[in-house]
């Protein structure tokens, strides 16, 4: 994708549009000026007369970020991506707490496939000199918060996000789609209300408007009579026009099971 030439200022900036004007996850080049919209927020890059790019980024909540982009070359490309939701207000953990809007009843002995929406920040990456995370920022303020999973003197700090059980494809930006493979080994029926994860175990992928997760899989079981979910990532398998983001975060392959309830 590329951009038009324009000389429009860059004070010159509107942050409400409709889904249907939003921008696309992919590659831009920018020879002038480039604006792209994205729920609650605008993001507009235009080249200075020195050369260099001027970026700002505005939201609903009239919050500015502005930055000067210096590089070599005459073109500035920028790249797109769904990223990981940890980053914001600030990376302190590599945990995810999801907590659904609504508990879902496992019978005992029985296996479902779940799909959840996964929330998501939105990274904007350079691409021409290296590939540099510059910008990262989230459509829903509501994701930005963090919670405790177990108890305050020995509880692991998550970030947390409070989700709908089911994933609406018209919320672009704010969640990717995640299936959950659910095997109940248990000998009773279990309401599931949350899900405790790495999420740096797990990748992004994105095409046009659209982002997926890596799957997950969770078995309920009874280990030494401690009822657990042990949790782990499903690869998705790479499909045609599906591409995997980059990350800014080391990968991790933790094992980690719930062991703290379920509800």
């Amino acid at each position: 994708m590329k951009s038009t030439k324009n000389s429009d200022s860059i004070d010159n900036i509107s942050v409400e549009k409709e889904p249907s004007k939003y921008s696309k996850y992919g590659n831009y080049m920018i020879d002038e000026k480039l604006e792209l919209f994205f729920p609650k927020t605008t993001v507009l890059i235009l080249r200075s007369n020195d050369g260099k790019f001027l970026y700002k980024r505005t939201n609903s909540e009239n919050e500015i970020i502005q930055k000067i982009i210096a590089t070599n070359s005459k073109s500035f490309e920028i790249q797109v991506v769904p990223l990981l939701p940890l980053h914001l207000p600030s990376y302190k953990t590599d945990y995810l707490f999801l907590r659904f809007s609504d508990q879902i009843f496992i019978s005992k002995n029985c296996s479902t496939e779940i799909h959840l929406p996964f929330p998501v920040e939105i990274g904007i990456f350079t691409t021409i000199d290296s590939i540099d995370l510059i910008d990262f920022f989230t459509c829903e303020s509501f994701h930005s918060h963090f919670g405790l999973y177990g108890p305050p003197e020995e509880g692991k700090l998550c970030k947390y996000a409070k989700i709908p059980v089911q994933y609406n494809k018209d919320e672009p930006f704010v969640y990717a789609q995640m299936k959950v493979k659910v095997l109940n080994e248990l000998e009773r029926g279990i309401s599931l209300g949350r899900i405790v994860l790495p999420a740096t175990d797990l990748d992004l992928y994105y095409n046009d408007k659209s982002a997926i997760v890596d799957n997950l899989k969770l078995i309920l079981k009874n280990r030494g009579g401690l009822e657990i979910a042990e949790i782990a990532p499903d690869r998705v398998m790479s499909s045609k026009g599906w591409a995997k983001s980059p990350r800014d975060i080391e990968k991790t392959n933790f094992t980690f099971a719930m062991e703290k309830g379920f509800d």
